[in-house]
């Protein structure tokens, strides 16, 4: 469980950092957030939000069902 745990913290670390991608691996690599990045230079339309929506609820879902795992294991060992 801890190393789900630790997994999960760095992939939405790494999943935030744009900047660092575009650093790192300049123009070889496009990842998501990068992807958005430059879908927002040139166009401004409903899409980049419903796709930020879907970003937060992957993002979100994970940590919720490992918090409600600790919890329960919490309540059954105490």
């Amino acid at each position: 469980m801890t190393l789900l745990a630790a997994g999960l913290i760095a992939f939405l670390f790494s999943f935030d950092e744009a900047v660092i991608v575009l650093f790192i691996a300049g123009h070889r690599a496009t990842t998501l957030p990068l992807a958005i990045y430059h879908y927002i230079q040139f166009r401004t339309d409903p899409q980049v939000a419903a796709l930020s929506v879907l970003v937060v609820l992957a993002s979100m879902i994970p940590v919720v069902i490992i918090e409600r795992g600790i919890n329960i294991r919490r309540a059954l060992a105490g």
